[in-house]
């Protein structure tokens, strides 16, 4: 129908054909162009474009195409070195050249007789429009057989872009395709015809090369180069005798010239050996000096050595004392304390409380009192000591001394938190353990402290002492560490993911009740925060219950002894206030304990905090309504 369509990219219709003047060539802008790589790739593109031809069914043939196909292969070879300098009119020039070919392969349909292929509609337009096409061809044909200056290109595009192929620069070759049946006589008869005049058609064949304009300057540099190294030996021959002349006159002035000038150097040479000399021997001087100061600094360094050793020993011998002192203090409050425990009775809790309260202020004052002695600096040298004993004490006096928020800050500022992870990540035993962990604890009471903690990996090495420690202290310890870090909710998502709160449940495991009430407390920090945040539209469930936590926290608050029950009470109340954890509290029987908190908690605030939150979650009052319902008695 006179357009042009790209096979490969059927979407493509009425593609523009543009004329280049400078490559005197026909160009389809629009059409793909696929780079072929092998064999079977070109088999796969042709199978495509074929798949994508318009056929139609008429009476002469049951696939009858109803256009014109043409396949374009474009070829460019870089034309190698030695095949450019074998051309006689090359000699001694290397211009890279590029051959470009095109391969034009064309089907052309069958002319019809609509009274013979009975077509119509949009296949009559069709075959309308192919035999113009070939009408137009053969006229091209007859013009340049017949010699006429003229040559209609332009009636057909089908012309335009085969215009190479006859009367050009192509070499053609023409397939006809006739037919046995005498029907038809005449088409083959004009089939015929038509090759015999294309037969007449002369083309010349030319032989299509380019390059660019780098190509040519580097043939010009190069015949410039050789003119310039032909001049310049003409000229050194035309000047090569004067210069003989000259070259010898000069020699003989420059013979003396070199030897007046190595007199002089053997001259500097031999004044520059005697500065040499000299200096050496400067050098040697100043260098028996040095090692005269180097000696008299060796003996200070031993002496100060010697010096630092006594008084190391002297803070040892303090520390043993003060801690000996530290000892007999404790040990007179632990039999204070099961005196009074034996025989003191509900009349006298003030004057227990008084003297308790003066034993610790006793222990207190020891260790401050040794602080001032000794020097924090003085401490945390001695937690590096190789006596385990001296180490020990010194970690105990560290530990009570980080109870103090003044002395935390301290101790943090001068390096103490690396050296008890240094000692916690290779423990001796158990007691080490216990009071670094201790340390620790009491570190993490301080907000500011809590993240540079969890930072250094603290979270990680109490979970490992967490799973090796049989001691109860050390798990005590251990648990209140973890309790003052979860009550800090920007951690709390590290914690879970270090494996703190599975931690915390395993040593809730613990028949230990000190160890139970600090792992209930780090329960009821981690659901307060929680509580805190779900004022503030946090609409997520608890990790307590993600973690599984609420069955241990709905046992313990079945039957614990008051120091865990406490803890438990806090912990159920605080996730009964988001909304989101309702319905877990109310299927794990948590609910029956949040009743009962509302009614029989000793503490008023907890009671009415619980009240109010039952009666504020639509789970929980629904969960209250049916409760009461189905049990009226209690």
């Amino acid at each position: 129908m006179e357009t042009v369509q790209d096979l490969l990219a059927p979407e493509k219709e009425n593609i523009p054909i543009v004329d280049d003047p400078k490559m005197r060539d026909v160009l389809i802008p629009g059409a793909s162009v696929v780079e072929i790589r092998d064999h079977k790739s070109f088999s796969e593109l042709l199978k495509s474009g074929e798949a994508n031809r318009a056929v139609a069914n008429t009476k002469l043939n049951a696939e009858s195409s109803r256009s014109h196909a043409i396949l374009v292969i474009n070829v460019r070879r870089l034309v190698s070195e030695a095949q450019e300098k074998s051309s006689p009119s090359d000699q001694g020039f290397l211009v890279p050249t590029i051959r470009r070919s095109k391969l034009v392969i064309v089907d052309l349909a069958g002319s019809e007789r609509i009274d013979k292929s009975g077509v119509g509609g949009s296949s009559l337009d069709e075959a309308k429009s192919i035999n113009l096409s070939l009408t137009a061809l053969g006229k091209c044909i007859n013009a340049i057989a017949e010699g006429n200056s003229h040559v209609p290109i332009r009636d057909s595009k089908l012309t335009r872009l085969l215009r190479d192929s006859f009367g050009g620069t192509a070499r053609t070759s023409l397939v006809i395709t006739i037919g046995p049946s005498p029907l038809h006589r005449g088409e083959t008869s004009s089939t015929i015809m038509f090759g015999q005049r294309a037969m007449k058609v002369e083309n010349m064949v030319r032989l299509k090369e380019e390059f660019d304009y780098k190509s040519l300057c580097r043939r010009l540099e190069r015949e410039i180069d050789k003119l310039l190294v032909e001049n310049e030996r003409h000229t050194k021959a035309m000047i090569g005798a004067e210069d003989l002349q000259r070259t010898y006159e000069e020699m003989a002035a420059n013979q003396n010239v070199k030897h007046q000038k190595e007199l002089k150097e053997l001259s500097s040479r031999l004044h520059a050996v005697n500065v040499d000399r000299e200096k050496l021997q400067l050098q040697l001087r100043d260098s028996q000096i040095e090692v005269q100061l180097e000696k008299e600094k060796l003996g200070e360094e031993i002496n100060r050595r010697l010096e630092l050793e006594a008084e190391n020993k002297d803070l040892n011998d303090k520390v043993l004392q003060l801690q000996n002192e530290v000892n007999e203090m404790q040990r007179e409050l632990e039999q204070m304390r099961s005196g009074y425990q034996c025989k003191a009775d509900k009349s006298h809790p003030v004057q227990k409380m008084t003297q308790n309260s003066n034993g610790q202020n006793r222990s207190k004052s020891t260790i401050v009192k040794l602080f001032e002695q000794v020097g924090l600096q003085n401490l945390l040298a001695l937690l590096k000591s190789p006596d385990e004993d001296v180490q020990l004490q010194a970690l105990r006096v560290i530990a009570n001394l980080a109870a103090d928020e003044a002395h935390q800050v301290k101790i943090m500022e001068g390096g103490g938190l690396s050296l008890l992870l240094d000692i916690l990540r290779k423990p001796k035993n158990d007691s080490v353990c216990g009071i670094v962990a201790g340390a620790i604890a009491n570190l993490a009471m301080r907000e500011l402290n809590q993240v540079r903690l969890v930072e250094e990996g603290v979270i990680e090495l109490l979970v490992i002492i967490a799973h090796k420690a049989q001691d109860p202290q050390t798990l005590r310890m251990v648990a209140g560490a973890l309790a003052n870090l979860c009550g800090n909710g920007e951690i709390q998502e590290k914690l879970r993911s270090e494996g703190g709160i599975k931690v915390l449940l395993k040593m809730g495991e613990s028949q230990y009740l000190d160890v139970q009430a600090q792992v209930a407390r780090a329960l009821a920090n981690i659901a307060k925060c929680e509580s805190k945040r779900a004022l503030q539209e946090y609409d997520a469930r608890s990790l307590l219950i993600e973690e599984e936590a609420l069955p241990w926290i709905v046992e313990k608050a079945k039957d614990c002894a008051e120091v865990v029950h406490r803890h438990i009470e806090m912990a159920l109340v605080h996730l009964a206030q988001n909304e989101c954890n309702a319905e877990v509290l109310v299927n794990s029987g948590a609910f029956t304990e949040l009743v009962r908190i509302s009614h029989e908690c000793m503490k008023e605030d907890v009671r009415s905090l619980a009240y109010r939150v039952v009666c504020a979650s639509p789970v929980l009052q629904a969960e209250f309504l049916r409760f009461s319902s189905t049990s009226p008695g209690e």
